[in-house]
């Protein structure tokens, strides 16, 4: 179970790096929190790499349409 939650670790490490600009270390601890859920549940990491995805694409979309609504204004 160790090596399934280092390797759970450094996939959203990797994940994080490639995704965004987020930057905010805030992100990073919560990612790696929801992770940490998803491998107490026992959900396989291809799994759990695929929700965080989608989790930070989320992120990504209201980042974007957040920052496209305060140059409206």
């Amino acid at each position: 179970m160790t090596i399934h939650r280092f390797i759970s670790a450094l996939v959203c490490h990797m994940t994080w790096l490639s995704t965004l600009e987020i930057g905010e270390q805030v992100t990073r601890v919560i990612l790696s929190g929801w992770l940490h859920i998803l491998d107490l549940l026992g959900v396989p990491i291809l799994i759990a790499t695929d929700i965080l995805s989608l989790i930070l694409t989320t992120i990504l979309i209201l980042k974007i349409s957040a920052r496209r609504l305060q140059n409206r204004t």
